[in-house]
């Protein structure tokens, strides 16, 4: 079993993204960002998809080929949903 650490921040302004999804597919695990932006997953090794999402973000899909104890830092770039027109009346 390997470590997969890293940190993910927004690429407007380099701040850390709290609470950020990151999905191992194959293994159904998943986990989120800490205060920091950071995540850490114990995974067998091997080769693995990961997706990686983010409310109001693309969402970032890996192919992970992971043999070793790594890191990975990502930046995730906004991408606001539009909403259809509301009508507030009296």
């Amino acid at each position: 079993r390997v470590k997969v650490r890293g940190q993910i921040k927004d690429s407007k302004n380099n701040e850390p993204l709290i609470g950020v999804s990151v999905f191992v597919n194959d293994l159904q695990m998943n986990t989120t960002t800490g205060a920091n932006g950071q995540f850490e997953l114990t995974m067998p090794t091997g080769e693995h998809l990961l997706t990686i999402n983010y409310i109001n973000y693309d969402e970032v899909v890996l192919d992970l080929a992971v043999y070793n104890d790594g890191e990975i830092n990502l930046v995730m770039e906004e991408a606001p949903k539009m909403l259809e027109e509301i009508v507030v009346m009296d």
